[in-house]
């Protein structure tokens, strides 16, 4: 088997799978960069497959989900994902390694970067040792540990609470994903509109506007810039009696 194949960059929208790199030593392994140049990704999961190139059938998969590693969200910047393949049995041949990145966007989950290499097995290679794949996901250098993350506090982190969990609650068990949540939205009682842009972030209706009596929401830049996310809103007049207001708009307008 080949010891170490690489292949750099693929790109896919505004996120690249950078230094794709197989070793097929006697405990197989994958790394990869993950340069994530959104503001933030959703539900981000990776999948390798190793494909058979004669017919393109997948002869071993994994998921570093089903591995335990489910991040709610991923900021801006560089990671790297790796795997120890503790499960492959391979006879000999030429084989392809395809390795995709998803993440869920306005309640669907897409592919938003994939790469593929080609490599050797010499020798036919039978399982041995833990049963299943090892993932690793860790920042690089720059970028914020993924274990400073708001959602690996889960319930202990205000944060999590608000932009996540009652964000999710709103949209997925309250609307059902409901394709309005894509147009034009309006939340009375906004509070200081953390909720609100978990939502926006999560479904970038084409506007999203939160009025509130109180002026709570004035603290939400520094809320989102302390948890390494983006704030795209801005004051807007609010009807009489309710002396705040916050709007945000999608870049993408839906018609």
């Amino acid at each position: 088997m080949d010891d170490v194949v690489t292949r750099t960059g693929y790109h896919v929208a505004v996120t690249q799978l950078i230094d794709l790199k197989f070793t097929g030593a006697e405990s197989p392994r994958v790394s990869v960069d993950l340069e994530q140049s959104a503001a933030i990704v959703f539900e981000p999961d990776a999948r390798i497959e190793i494909l058979a190139p004669a017919d393109g059938a997948v002869v071993y998969a994994c998921d570093m989900s089903a591995a335990g590693i489910s991040p709610a969200w991923l900021p801006r910047g560089r990671y790297r994902i790796g795997c120890h393949l503790h499960a492959l049995e391979l006879p000999a041949g030429r084989y392809v390694l395809r390795i995709a990145v998803t993440a869920k966007s306005a309640g669907a989950r897409r592919t938003i970067a994939e790469d593929r290499i080609e490599f050797t097995n010499d020798a036919p290679r039978t399982a041995q040792g833990l049963g299943g794949a090892a993932f690793s996901l860790q920042s690089a250098a720059g970028t914020v540990a993924v274990e400073d993350l708001a959602w690996n506090r889960g319930h202990e982190s205000w944060f999590f609470r608000h932009f996540d969990h009652a964000a999710l609650v709103v949209t997925d068990y309250l609307l059902a994903g409901n394709s309005r949540l894509g147009g034009r939205v309006l939340d009375v009682g906004c509070g200081d509109g953390i909720t609100d842009l978990g939502i926006f972030l999560r479904y970038q209706p084409e506007e999203m506007v939160g009025i509130d009596p109180f002026s709570g929401f004035e603290r939400l830049e520094k809320i989102v810039a302390d948890n390494h996310l983006p704030c795209p809103t801005s004051a807007a007049p609010a009807p009489a009696g309710f002396p705040t207001a916050w709007s945000t708009s999608s870049p993408r307008r839906r018609h």
